[in-house]
């Protein structure tokens, strides 16, 4: 049952839709964040982050944690903020500076040449979120909502983060970061994948993201990481907000996959949860070539950039791709990212991955290694 909700006064863009396969339950964007341990939580079908199971999962973390003195992993601003897990919601808005549902927000960008936030100028900006719990989609990491903001006509998700340490412009920063280097892996990616043949069309790209300060929902005891005392969130494109979800026309590739995750885990056709009208000859061919890409992604982010990453938590809407995340071997942790698991990381990867005609395509036969090479270099 689609649910449709009051379109703001500030865009003339279509009001978010839900996807109809999913009555109570909701898994848009990065709703799925890495809720297991398991690759059976991942691709199209519905897993719901239940937030004891989110609870338990980081208990286990900060067990292994304490239990492994003797690793090397570093502890950065966000790891550190495991252990301070308080899974609060956003808070609440100052109704007093609400004009017509919309609150006043700083909106900033990345800016690649000075490697730091710009601030958006003139006139006052303004965000328009749908803050009700039921409208909530709870990840490892962030609270998700949906969101319009001035100026823009696209749906948006406005991520909020459930620790305290990744509500600040610091943490805001080292997001979009990550994000421009995933962008100019995609750059390299699609340079060489334009002349494999059946692969031709396609393209990938990550889909640009903001930096929300939202002064009307300052947090109390939070003005020592906040100069202002307003949190920080990120608010990125909604990808299921398209022409398509919005005539009803919606293919089973036109909505939200995570194609692989942080454990290792990686989607298959088994995963896809695909309703009785989806006859299986209108999408497999196509999924294959879609996974095949995504999956080529990841191994081409590790033998083309000299082992020293591989790009993980590759999700969105055919190829148009958010929220994207890396393993960093040795002792590495330049993004300070909580997904982080060093050489655990690559090797998880490693173990469930199967090169496929993209993989051996992008790649440089003689820095092509076998997964199991790999593994064992880095065990």
């Amino acid at each position: 049952q689609q649910q449709q909700q009051q379109q703001p006064k500030y865009t003339t863009s279509t009001p978010i839709k839900r996807n109809p396969r999913q009555q109570e339950e909701t898994r848009r964007l990065s709703t799925v964040e890495d809720t297991s341990m398991d690759s059976s939580n991942i691709g199209y079908t519905n897993h719901t982050a239940i937030a004891t199971h989110q609870q338990q999962h980081h208990h286990k973390q900060q067990e292994q944690q304490t239990q492994d003195s003797d690793s090397t992993r570093p502890t950065s601003m966000l790891s550190v903020s495991e252990m301070q897990y308080d899974s609060r919601p956003l808070p609440p808005v100052d109704s007093s500076s609400l004009q017509d549902g919309w609150e006043p927000a700083d909106i900033w960008t990345y800016d690649a040449t000075t490697t730091k936030l710009v601030k958006r100028e003139g006139e006052e900006n303004f965000v328009h979120v749908y803050d009700d719990e039921e409208d909530a989609r709870l990840g490892d990491y962030f609270s998700c909502h949906s969101a319009y903001v001035s100026g823009l006509q696209a749906a948006h998700v406005l991520k909020w983060p459930l620790y305290t340490t990744m509500q600040t412009q610091q943490a805001c920063t080292i997001s979009l970061k990550k994000l421009h280097h995933a962008k100019s892996i995609a750059e390299d990616f699609n340079a060489v994948l334009a002349s494999l043949s059946g692969y031709e069309h396609l393209r990938v790209e990550f889909a640009d993201a903001l930096c929300l300060q939202l002064r009307a929902r300052g947090v109390e005891g939070d003005a020592a990481n906040n100069s202002s005392g307003a949190p920080w969130a990120l608010c990125e494109a909604d990808l299921e907000d398209t022409e398509v979800h919005g005539d009803g026309t919606a293919g089973l590739l036109d909505y939200f996959c995570l194609f692989n995750d942080s454990f290792g885990g990686v989607v298959s056709e088994a995963d896809m949860d695909a309703a009785e009208e989806y006859e299986r000859s209108t999408w497999v061919e196509e999924f294959r070539k879609l996974n095949n890409v995504a999956q080529g992604l990841s191994c081409f982010s590790f033998f083309q950039y000299s082992k020293r990453h591989v790009l993980v938590k590759v999700q969105g809407v055919r190829t148009t791709y958010t929220n994207p995340d890396f393993h960093f071997t040795g002792n590495v942790d330049p993004y300070f990212s909580p997904a982080n698991r060093n050489n655990e990381g690559i090797v998880n990867f490693f173990q469930s991955h199967v090169h496929n005609d993209v993989c051996r395509h992008t790649i440089f036969s003689q820095q092509l290694q076998t997964p199991q090479e790999v593994i064992s270099e880095l065990s």
